[in-house]
This record gives structure tokens, sequence and C-alpha cells, in this order.
């Protein structure tokens, strides 16, 4: 099981999301859909700890045009892929997002 309780993100003074309360129960299978710039990549980048409080772990939130590349983030989703999503549920990446 996952919880998000209050979760609040912005990069500078554009908010992408404001008090965000979800739980992702185990043997559920989630969709995460929403228009371009809304946030579905920051939220699962959060979910992934690759981002900390304070933005980025590099330090910043990327550029316009600059390509945002994360290994952890990249063996994440090729691990969900690869076990066609068992791996969200099961096994070390599930008991990392619970920790």
């Amino acid at each position: 099981m996952l919880i998000t309780q209050n979760l609040s993100i912005q990069f500078e003074a554009k908010p992408l999301f404001e008090q965000v309360t979800v739980k992702f129960s185990d043997g559920n299978r989630y969709g995460l859909i929403g228009a371009n710039g809304c946030g579905k990549s920051t939220l699962m980048k959060i979910l992934g700890a690759d981002l900390e409080r304070g933005g980025l772990r590099r330090g910043r939130a990327p550029r316009a045009g600059e390509i945002f590349r994360s290994e952890a983030h990249a063996r994440t989703l090729e691990l969900i892929a690869q076990t066609e999503g068992e791996a969200f549920y099961r096994g070390e990446l599930a008991r990392q997002m619970v920790a």
C-alpha cells in the first residue's frame, strides 16, 4: 500500500497540485491520466523518490527545452514494464514505495 497525504508541489510560482491525498491499495492496478503539464510525471517522480523536498536532486527544475534524465526513474519504469506492472505491487520496488 502507498499513501500520500496533503501532498503539494510547485515550481517557482506555478503550483502543479495542492493538498493531494491518495491511497494505492495492494492488488489493484492504477492509471494516471491528465493534460500535458498537469503534474503526472512529477507525481510519479515523487512516488519513485526522484524528487525531494526543495526540488530535483540536482537542485533545480529542468529549464524549457532541457531534457531531464534519471537512471533510477528509467530503471523503475523498465522494471514495471518488464513485469507487466507486478513490480508495482510485489517485490523490492513495492517495498521501497511503502517504506
